[in-house]
Order: structure tokens, then C-alpha cells, then sequence
């Protein structure tokens, strides 16, 4: 027993490149035996699973079965061996092996037995054969599929000679299913081929047990037979003998064929790739021809790229080969996300292609309607290397979608949401460059550029050596320049089909006029959110900003700044002010007419002075030239703190209003700070770190904002969660910290999509990324937006509102008709409507309350994204053409305005009067309970406060009940409709009052309090919409006061004017003393509020 590589073939190639050697598919010998063999007398075939070769040796009786270890004889519970009395044996998926007998009779094909997987008796299978099958001799099968001991059942195909139709035998449970058993449609005559004979092979193509895709092979025939599109076909031959045995898998999508080759009747045989019928390995025979009936080759498919091959001729040998393609190697893991996003649509069938920058878990292709999913598809995840060598990429993925039912109008946008694993720290993922001097990395995360996902890092100084470096030339690079990566973290070429861009300039190179370092030309590099690439210079002959074309980087650059160059490197305009500088550290931020950049310049380019760095912000916009002052120079950090240009960066807000100014400094002070936050719309630095040692200050914030990545030690990255006050002020929250390993500086930190960081240092003299945690492993990229599509909307001629509104139900036929203003645009009122009653709108109503009737009103129906979901009063609600109902967030009034041509609806909330009078219901007496007129008016006391002294809260008479209820109406009345209109209560039902504690009130509908029973004072204020009770007996005056304090979700609030406030929780202890605020964020309880000397208990949820 040995293993060898046996003899390849390849097709006939002339030459074939080193690539293609190490791509090819391998014939490799696992073991073979040559002794102890059956002859063909006893044992004919073979059939293979999970690594061992079967036959039954119907003359010893023995069935047996050869693995690594050798020769075993399968026996019985009795300790006696097992067979079956024919030649013929085959496996399913499961491990049942099925054997027949009858040899050499016709009984041969209706006569099987079974021993199931792990068992140690033989079961009786007799089978009747389908219609148009004729039983006959037998020696031969194919493999079996599914599990014929299951329920769900498996199959095998089979044709007894002289046969021209195949048999389907279905089997479950052991036994035959006779209405799941047919014959083929189609008779496998081809050519001079007119009927099986006894040694016909028939294989499955695939698992699927109800199927008919099959291939067969009829000894004399010489060639494999399959049908397509309703004819017989057969397959080239390239060198098969008329040996019986063979069998045909299909491989990672291309099908394979195993057939005996060379010497008749030995054991030779070759693997032929049908999709170009090129022979791919061969074994030359090594044995002595037996019989023409003596030769068994059967295939199991491990997985798509590995096939165990069971071998056997008679008294001669048997082995198993494993036949293996190799196996794709599968791209650098990192946060995945889809790039590359096309929609091609045809015939109602959207095709969306794309691609993975990474292995995915799961991909889901969407179709959106505004914020409305309207489709999802399940996408492949494709995310390979293309070859051994990683020089290819294999990941792009295609599904279609069908869209003709898609007809609702809106703006659709096409999406795909990829899942992979998330990290739970920072993880090194894709290969790391050197690079000599780098301090610029920008990713594309506009999902409209072509180049979504793209990475631009630049190499700075021209003292680069020639070696080891991704930048040296001898490596491939054009030394200083910009290099761009592709989304896998490779190399994309230039022109020259080199690496690295210089966008048309000539970059300086040498010293600085004062000699004091190299000159750093390009440095930063940074894309706007519209795509705009801009690239910063510290020179002193050229102009400091720069933008590139994103379509070619080596096409000419647009000089940005214009003016007049000076030998320091300042540029001014006409009247000597300062336009622009050496632009040490650059940053952007927005995009069209917002874009916004922001410089720290450095005099003569580079200086170890603070007096000659400045920091100023340019609103750009869409501007592609700049020759004036800058937009705002921010004189309280300008010419002071910044001591060393190179090694400065700045990074504005997420929202733009705000900039950070960052050095490394290795014992930073408040003359030589880390860094310094400045409030754009003052001016005013609000923020000051004089602990960190930020090696680099590189800065950068993810693609949506939510993380902050900030440099907080030598080589050490924060991630940070940053707030803001109401004044600006920036609150920095580690998240974590991770040691990148590329040494002291990070000169510069970028994110792309899915949250995967890249970064640069000229210390470690390294560039590359970092896969960072996250909540979720979900990443949604929208096609670009041309890929999009609009249907407009039909303007109806008639727009009803429905719904629990203005008396009406949830009923079909009822609707109340809206003004038709024109142009699509409808209006009309909703009139005390409660909290929580919900609506939509119609263009048309039915004749009858039934199903038929709201399958036709739901057809013509306009509503939210989501059903119940509440309007947003002021805004523009988007609706769509669905049966989603809105709710009311509140009691009241609302002036609804429906654009149908916009698909919008706007809500207006009308402010109520508050009433002449208000009446307080419920538990207040012991039996009749709850009746609306039955209720204690409360006394108006003007300036919207209402009173009532003495009143009684009784116990619920409801069982188990030891509270007591009330709530609040304008309109008492024995209609609960005109009582609930006017109600007033809390917006949560069932709210305790406690005595002495202002709580919320408003018109929410059918709510109420709740209350311990006594006997109580009751003031309410609907100016300050406050409802107060003191328990009689307390010690507690009821005092009417102009200011109130009112308990909400999570704050306190302070109505009406007041000097001084101080809150304490019920320890007693201090939240808040002697404030002039009027807001206060606290955690729920109950707090003791103190208003200019006057003390109120308020409840916060």
C-alpha cells in the first residue's frame, strides 16, 4: 500500500505557465491492495462512501469492504458474514448500501436487499418495476441518492439489459414507493446504440431524488449519454475503451467524467473535463486485462472540489484515488461589504451584480421604495482569490430579482446588505505595505463613484531609499506620489503598469529653502462626501491644494488656490492678503455647496516655531478655485501652540462645527498641547488635552459619523464616542484603545464602510488595516443612485381619509371625502381625535363590508412605511401606496395636507382652547364608578388653572383592585366618543399621582391615573400641564403658583419664571444647586425641586 501523484494530462497544451501547473487538478493514489481479491465470478462492481470501497462477493458470500487499514467482511448479528446473491451493489447518501440478486436473471433487477447504515442485517426490497421497464439480467448499478431508510425517501437508477428506458426505483422506509417509481419519458437510444445491455451504468448529476438528471453509459457504447432540451446526447470521446464501469460528477460546476481508457478490459482510466473534453488526469493501466465484465470505477463528491474514485478489477487489485481541483483560497477576512454595485433590467428582471470585498456570512439584495423594503433576495457570496498565487480575484456575485409586480409609485433604490463576522478587537486583515514617508490615506465612501471603496495613501519625501518600499521603483513604484488600492487592500496599477500616480504634477523634491528637513510634497489626502479627492502640498513653489480626477490619477490635478506665490510659500491675492499656505495638515468636511476645508499652514514649509503655523477653514462649496482670504482664520490657536509641522493633523466635527488641531508632542503642556478643540461658530478654543502623547495626532471619523479614531499614545489608536453640549463643548468617551505595531507616529487614519481602519506611519514606515469591532456584521451599500427608478405616482380623482378618526370605522365602506386642492394635493381636518387612533387614506370606497370589499379598497390605499407608525407633526410624512395605517400621537385636532403627485403628507397640530370648565370622573364613589356624569366640576381659577378641594377617591370595585382611578373631561357626557374627545390624563395610562408631586397632563385619549383612595385637593394646570394632588391631612398647603415644576421621561422641566433651582433625590442628596436652568437630564424617581425658596416633589420615569 502506497500514495504517489500519478501520471497528468493536460489536454494537449503546448506550453503551460508555472500559474497554470500549480492550478491544475490532481489523480493522487490514497491506497491500493493486490492481494486477497475477489474474481469476476463472485464480485463485479464496486460503490464508495466516506473513504471505503464496497462489493459483495455473491460467490464467497461475504460482503466486504477495503479502507486504509485493509480487508474487512461485514457480518451479521450472529457473528455469520452478510451477502447478497448478485453483483451489482450501490450506496445512498446516508451510508445504506442496497445489493441485488437473481444473478444471472431477470430477477436480478427487481430483486434487492439493504443493509442500512450501521446495521447488521440484510432487508428484503422487492421491486416492481415501472411501466414500459422490462425486467432483465442486471450485473451493474449506479449510485443511489437520498436516504432510502428515511421518510423523505431516496432513489437509484437502473436499466436491465436490453432495456431502452430507465428505471427510477424510490424508496422510503425501507421500502419500495410504487407512485414515486416511473420509467424515463425517453428512451436512451442514440446511434448505433439501440438498448442497455447488462453492464450499463446509470449516475445521478445531482441529490435531488424526484429528478431525472441522469447520465448513463452503456459498455459498447463507449461514451457517456445524457438528455437535454428533449434530445439524446453523448459526450466527445477522447479516449474511452469499450471496459465496462465509469461514472460522471459534477465539480464545482463543471462536469467531470471518469471512463476506462488504454488496454480493453484493464484497469486504466482517465478524468475528462467535459466543458472543453480536455482529459485532465489519467491512470495508465498497471494490471493485466480480465473480462470485459471485470472493471468497476465509481466517484463519490466529498465537496466541489474533491471526489473520493473507488477502483476495482477482479482478482487483480482495488484503490481509492482522490481526484481534487483546487480549492479557491478565500480573500483577506476583514468587515465585508459589497462594492461595485450594477443593475442591468430587462423584461421585468432586475440583474444585480456586485462585489465582496471579503468572505460574507450572508447577503441579502434589496429594493427599496423611499425608507419603504419593497424586495429582498437572497445573493451568492462569492469572495475568492481567482488562483494559487492570489494574482486574480474571484468575487464578483449576480442575482436577479423580479420587478414586474413592482408598480407602487416612489423613488426605488436598489441595496445590498452583506453579513459577515464581527471581531471583538481590532484585528490586523489584508497585507501591510512599507512605505518610506506616508501621511495621507483617504478612502471613496461615496456609493455614486465608481470608485466606491478605493484607497489613496501618498508618499511624501523624496529621501525614500530604494528598497523594501511599495514606493521604490525597483519594486515597482514611482517613489513620491499618490498609491491606490483596490478594496481588497491590492495594488492597482498605473498606465505604465506600475504602481503610483502623480495627477500630473511634479512633486518637489530636496530641502527646504532653510534646510531644516526633506521636503514633504504630497502630504495629506482626503474625499469629500461627494467624491472629490483633494491633496494637500507643503512646498514653497507650488500652490498648497489640489484636486484630483478621481477617473484618471495621473490626469492633471486643478490647482485650487490662485494668487501670488512668495519664496516662504505664502500666497496672496492682489491686495497682499493671505490667501494660502504650505499645507501641512489638511482636512474635509460636506459636500456640494456645504463643502468645507480646513489648513494648518506652515511659513517656508516646515519650522519647529508655533509663530508660523496658521489654522484656517475655506468654504469651498462647489468652487474649484479659491484666490481670496480664507473663509475664517482661527486666530485663538493660529501662530501659537503648533511647534512641529510635521507632525500636525486636524480633523473637523461630524457636523462640521467644530475642528480638532493635534501634534505629537512627548510631554505635551499648555504651550505644546495634543490637542485643541475650537467652536467654528465662535472661534473659541472650548477644548484643551495636555496628557495625551499623540505620535502623529492622526484623526479621522468613520464612514457615518458615530466613531471617532484619534491617536492616544505611540502607535496607539483610541476610538472614541464624541458628544456635544448645548454650547459645542466636545466630550471625547473611549470606546477602546488598540496598539497598531507600526511605531510612534499615526500620521494618518482613514475608515470605509464597514468600519475596517487603515493606517500609516512613518516610524514603522508601514501602511495597513485593521478590521475594528462593531454592534452589528450587517453593511447596506445603495446602488448608485443612476441605477435607481421612479414611478410616478397617478393622481386619483378622489382621496377619502379612513380610519378611527372623525366618527368613522375601520369599515370599507365608510370614508370621509377631502378637499381636492390640485395638482394631487388634498386636505382635510381631523377633529378631536384620541392618542393612538389610526388612519390612512383612500381613492376609493366600497359597496360592502366583506373581504372583498377591503381587497379592493386596500388596492387603492396610501399609508406609512410601517403599520402604526405615528405622524410627525411639522414635517413631511412620506406615504406610499399600501395598507399601512398612521396613529395619533396625541388628542386633538390636526390639519392633514396629502401631495399624492410628492407622495407626502404634512401634519398640523391645532393647539386647543383649554375649556370654560373641567370635571373630574371615576372612582369616586363606591358603586357607580366610572360614570362620566357622575364627577366633581372643578373651580376655573383663570390663567388656565382648575381646582377642586375635598374630593374622594374610592378603591376600584373591580376585584383585586387597592387603587383607586380618575381622569379629566371638558365634555361629560353618557357617550364615551364625546367624553374621551375632551379627555385629559397621562400619556401613559395607569400613571400614579402622588401627593404633593406635579405630573404630566394632556388630551392622550382614554387614559387615567392611578391613586392610593383618601380624600385629596386637586389642582390642575393646563398652561404648565400639570396635574398636582395633596392628600388632606399631610401638612401640605395647596398653593397656586406662577411656576411649575413638571415631572417627564427622564427630566425635570421648570415652567414660568424662577431665579434659583436646586433638585434633590429622596436621600436627600444634591442633583442640582442654585441653577438658573430651566432643563434638567435625570435618572427616574422622585425628587424634592426647590423654586426660589418654594418646594415641590416631582416623579420622573
Amino acid at each position: 500500500m502506497k500514495k504517489s501523484l500519478l501520471n497528468l494530462a493536460f489536454g494537449g497544451l503546448a506550453m503551460l505557465s508555472m500559474a497554470s501547473i500549480a492550478n491544475a487538478q490532481t489523480l493522487t493514489l490514497d491506497w491500493k491492495y493486490t492481494e486477497d481479491i475477489p474474481t469476476s465470478a463472485g464480485a463485479r462492481t464496486v460503490t464508495g462512501f466516506q473513504g471505503k470501497l464496497w462489493t459483495n462477493d455473491k460467490d464467497a458470500k461475504q460482503l466486504i469492504y477495503w479502507d486504509a487499514e485493509g480487508k474487512h467482511v461485514v457480518t451479521g448479528a450472529e457473528g455469520a458474514s452478510l451477502a447478497g446473491t448478485g453483483t451489482a451493489i450501490t450506496v445512498d447518501n446516508a451510508g445504506n448500501l442496497i445489493v441485488n440478486g437473481g444473478f444471472p436473471n431477470a430477477a436480478s433487477s427487481t430483486t434487492f436487499q439493504i443493509l442500512p447504515a450501521g446495521g447488521d442485517a440484510l432487508i428484503d426490497l422487492n421491486v416492481t418495476l415501472p411501466e414500459g421497464v422490462k425486467a432483465g439480467r442486471m450485473d451493474v448499478m449506479g449510485r443511489a441518492i437520498g436516504n432510502v431508510m428515511s421518510e423523505d425517501g431516496g432513489a437509484f437508477y437502473i436499466i436491465p439489459t436490453e432495456g431502452t428506458k430507465i428505471a427510477k426505483i424510490f424508496v422510503a422506509n425501507g421500502a419500495q414507493v410504487a407512485e414515486k417509481t416511473e420509467a424515463s419519458a425517453q428512451t436512451i437510444a442514440v446511434g448505433s446504440i439501440a438498448a442497455a445491455d447488462n453492464l450499463t451504468y446509470v449516475q445521478p448529476l445531482d441529490n435531488d431524488v424526484n429528478g431525472w438528471n441522469v447520465a448513463w453509459r452503456v459498455r459498447t457504447g463507449k461514451d457517456f449519454c445524457y438528455w437535454q432540451d428533449g434530445e439524446t446526447k453523448v459526450y466527445s470521446n477522447v479516449g474511452a475503451s469499450t471496459t465496462s464501469g465509469g461514472d460522471i460528477v459534477v465539480l464545482n460546476g463543471v462536469t467531470y467524467t471518469f471512463e476506462p481508457t488504454g488496454t480493453d478490459y484493464a484497469d486504466g482510466f482517465q478524468v475528462v473535463d467535459r466543458s472543453t473534453n480536455t482529459v485532465v488526469a489519467t491512470h495508465e493501466a498497471e494490471c493485466a486485462a480480465v473480462s470485459a465484465a471485470t472493471n468497476s470505477l465509481i466517484v463519490e463528491k466529498v465537496d466541489e472540489y474533491t471526489a473520493n474514485v473507488y477502483h476495482m478489477l477482479p482478482s487483480r487489485m482495488v484503490a481509492k484515488y482522490t481526484f481534487a481541483l483546487p480549492k479557491p483560497i478565500p480573500l483577506d477576512v476583514r468587515n465585508a461589504y459589497a462594492y461595485d454595485i450594477t443593475v442591468a433590467t430587462a423584461e421585468g428582471k432586475a440583474t444585480v451584480s456586485y462585489r465582496l470585498n471579503a468572505p460574507a456570512s450572508a447577503v441579502k439584495v434589496q429594493l427599496w421604495n423611499g425608507d419603504e423594503l419593497v424586495k429582498e433576495v437572497d445573493g451568492t457570496t462569492i469572495a475568492e482569490y481567482g488562483d494559487q498565487e492570489k494574482a486574480t480575484v474571484k468575487n464578483l456575485n449576480t442575482v436577479v430579482m423580479d420587478i414586474a409586480d413592482v408598480t407602487a409609485p416612489g423613488n426605488y433604490t436598489y441595496k445590498v446588505k452583506v453579513s459577515s463576522d464581527v471581531v471583538d478587537t481590532p484585528t490586523a486583515a489584508g497585507p501591510v505595505y512599507r512605505f518610506w514617508s506616508p501621511y495621507g490615506i483617504a478612502v471613496d465612501n461615496n456609493p455614486d463613484s465608481p470608485h466606491f471603496g478605493r484607497v489613496l495613501v501618498t508618499e511624501t519625501q523624496t529621501s525614500l531609499p530604494d528598497k523594501t518600499y511599495h514606493s521604490a521603483p525597483s519594486l515597482g513604484g514611482i517613489g513620491i506620489g499618490i498609491y491606490a488600492f483596490d478594496q481588497m487592500l491590492q495594488p492597482i496599477e498605473n498606465a505604465n503598469g506600475t504602481h503610483g500616480f502623480t495627477a500630473g504634477m511634479e512633486m518637489s523634491t530636496g530641502k527646504y529653502p532653510n534646510e531644516a528637513s526633506a521636503i514633504y510634497d504630497p502630504k495629506r489626502i482626503h474625499i469629500s462626501d461627494d467624491g472629490r479627492i483633494f491633496l494637500s502640498r507643503v512646498t514653497t513653489s507650488a500652490s498648497s491644494l489640489w484636486e484630483l480626477n478621481p477617473d484618471d490619477l495621473d490626469a492633471s490635478a486643478t490647482e485650487i488656490f490662485k494668487g501670488t506665490l512668495g519664496t516662504d510659500g505664502y500666497m496672496t491675492d492682489a491686495e497682499g492678503n493671505f490667501v494660502a499656505g504650505p499645507a501641512t495638515a489638511m482636512d474635509v468636511w460636506g459636500e456640494g455647496e456645504n463643502l468645507k476645508v480646513a489648513i494648518v499652514s506652515c511659513q517656508n514649509g516646515y519650522a519647529l516655531d508655533p509663530k508660523v503655523h496658521r489654522v484656517d477653514v475655506y468654504n469651498l462649496g462647489t468652487a474649484t478655485e479659491w484666490s481670496s482670504k480664507p473663509s475664517q482664520e482661527l486666530t485663538s490657536i493660529s501662530n501659537k501652540y503648533w511647534i512641529n509641522s510635521a507632525v500636525v493633523n486636524v480633523a473637523f466635527d461630524a457636523d462640521g462645527k467644530g475642528l480638532t488641531v493635534g501634534q505629537y508632542r512627548a510631554a505635551p503642556n499648555d504651550n505644546e498641547p495634543a490637542y485643541k478643540h475650537v467652536n467654528l461658530e465662535t472661534g473659541e478654543v472650548d477644548y484643551t488635552d495636555v496628557t495625551t502623547i499623540a505620535g502623529g495626532a492622526g484623526m479621522a471619523w468613520n464612514a457615518d459619523h458615530t466613531l471617532f479614531a484619534m491617536t492616544v499614545g505611540k502607535g496607539i489608536i483610541g476610538i472614541f464616542e464624541v458628544t456635544k453640549d448645548e454650547s459645542g463643548v466636545p466630550t471625547f468617551t473611549k470606546k477602546y484603545e488598540f496598539n497598531t505595531g507600526f511605531g510612534t507616529n499615526i500620521n494618518a487614519i482613514a475608515w470605509d464602510a464597514a468600519n475596517n481602519l487603515y493606517t500609516c506611519s512613518n516610524s514603522g514606515e508601514e501602511f495597513g488595516q485593521f478590521a475594528m469591532p462593531r454592534e452589528s456584521g450587517d453593511v447596506t451599500v445603495a446602488a448608485a443612485a443612476k441605477y435607481g427608478f421612479e414611478i410616478e405616482p397617478v393622481i386619483p380623482e378622489n382621496l377619502y381619509l379612513i380610519g378611527s378618526v372623525n366618527g368613522l370605522e375601520w369599515n370599507p365602506t365608510q370614508g370621509e371625502l377631502m378637499t381636492n386642492e390640485g395638482d394631487g394635493v388634498f386636505s382635510t381636518q381631523i377633529i378631536d381625535g384620541t392618542a393612538g387612533a389610526t388612519f390612512g387614506f383612500s381613492s376609493v370606497l366600497a359597496e360592502n363590508n366583506d373581504n372583498g370589499g377591503w381587497d379592493y379598497v386596500n388596492a387603492n390605499r396610501y399609508g406609512a412605511v410601517a403599520d402604526n407608525t405615528p405622524v410627525v407633526i411639522g414635517e413631511e410624512n412620506a406615504i406610499y401606496q399600501n395598507a399601512f395605517a398612521f396613529n395619533l400621537p396625541k388628542s386633538g385636532t390636526y390639519n392633514l395636507t396629502v401631495n399624492i403627485a410628492k407622495m407626502s403628507m404634512t401634519v398640523e397640530y391645532v393647539e386647543p382652547e383649554n375649556p370654560e370648565a373641567l370635571y373630574l370622573f371615576g372612582t369616586i364613589t363606591e358603586t357607580d364608578q366610572w360614570v362620566p356624569t357622575t364627577n366633581v366640576e372643578l373651580t376655573n381659577n383663570g390663567n388656565d388653572v382648575y381646582t377642586a378641594e375635598d374630593v374622594k377617591i374610592f378603591v376600584s370595585s373591580d376585584e383585586g383592585e387597592t387603587y383607586g382611578y380618575i381622569a379629566f373631561t371638558a365634555t361629560p357626557s353618557e357617550d364615551w366618543n364625546v367624553v374621551n374627545a375632551t379627555r385629559y390624563g397621562p400619556a401613559v395610562t395607569n400613571t400614579e399621582l402622588v401627593s404633593e408631586t406635579a405630573i404630566e397632563i394632556g388630551r392622550n385619549g382614554d387614559t387615567s391615573y392611578k391613586i392610593v383612595p383618601g380624600t385629596y385637593d386637586v389642582t390642575v394646570d393646563l398652561k404648565a400641564n400639570t396635574v398636582t394632588v395633596v392628600e388632606k391631612g399631610s401638612g401640605v398647603e395647596q398653593v397656586i403658583n406662577a411656576v411649575a415644576v413638571i415631572g417627564g421621561n427622564g427630566n425635570i422641566r421648570i415652567v414660568g419664571e424662577a431665579q434659583s433651582v436646586s433638585v434633590y433625590n429622596v436621600n436627600g442628596q444634591a442633583v442640582v444647586l442654585n441653577s438658573a436652568e430651566r432643563s434638567f437630564d435625570v435618572a427616574a424617581g422622585i425628587y424634592v425641586v426647590v423654586v426660589d425658596g418654594k418646594t415641590t416633589k416631582v416623579m420622573v420615569k
